[in-house]
């Protein structure tokens, strides 16, 4: 992030760095500012369909294998052949209608292949807070948790809708 993204004047990072020039009191300032703590911040950027993946496999304790490539390359994303020497388009550009398809096949194929038992576990009207804390998301958004909450009698579904949610998508 740049001190522009976060709102900071270059007076309240000066001002704690230029004391003793120590960078410890400067990542102190830019890292407990609210503006780095916000929600535009911490949700400001799309995920790429690598960190998607990869996030969801980790979560779901699924080791990458050859269907991880396969996702890849269905979202167009492979590892280590970007598109130009520019790497990849930033943000949403792979969250679109076209793929909207493709992702929930995705989601579905990693809930059906992962570690769901810690949703199994919960009971039913527990699993879309269950989901969160095995995803990392901090909270959903009343949509989200309406449309969690008519799939609660399916775990991997849960799990499945919960990989293809704002919340998730969005870091």
């Amino acid at each position: 992030m740049t001190v522009t993204l976060l709102r900071l004047t270059p007076y309240e990072l000066v001002s704690r760095f230029a004391a003793d020039l120590d960078i410890t009191n400067l990542l102190r300032a830019i890292l407990n500012h609210a503006a780095f703590q916000s929600p535009a911040a911490r949700t400001g950027r799309v995920r790429t369909p690598v960190e998607w993946i990869v996030g969801a496999e980790r979560a779901l304790k699924i080791t990458p294998d050859a269907n991880t490539t396969n996702w890849l390359n269905t979202l167009q994303q492979r590892p280590f052949q970007p598109p130009n020497v520019a790497g990849w388009p930033s943000n949403g550009y792979w969250v679109n209608t076209a793929s909207a398809l493709d992702r929930v096949r995705i989601a579905q194929s990693l809930a059906n292949a992962g570690d769901t038992s810690a949703i199994q576990a919960a009971a039913a009207s527990a699993r879309a807070t269950a989901v969160a804390d095995l995803l990392g998301v901090d909270a959903w958004s009343p949509r989200t948790a309406a449309a969690l909450a008519q799939v609660q009698s399916e775990p991997k579904s849960v799990v499945a809708l919960a990989l293809v949610s704002p919340e998730y998508t969005l870091n």
